[in-house]
């Protein structure tokens, strides 16, 4: 999880031009890569995992 203060200097280079929406500091959120498998993929990977 994440969170940290909103860069409203232009001449940052974090700068957040939709700054007044946020208010001084970005809300907790999740940070990093996600990934979704469908139950039909999760069924084959078991099924040749198990049949090693």
């Amino acid at each position: 999880m994440k969170k940290g203060p909103v860069f409203t200097d232009p001449k940052l280079k974090w700068y957040e031009p939709q700054s007044f929406l946020l208010g001084s500091g970005y809300f907790l959120h999740a940070y990093g890569p996600i990934y979704a498998l469908s139950a039909d993929v999760v069924a084959s990977l078991v099924a040749l995992r198990n049949n090693r």
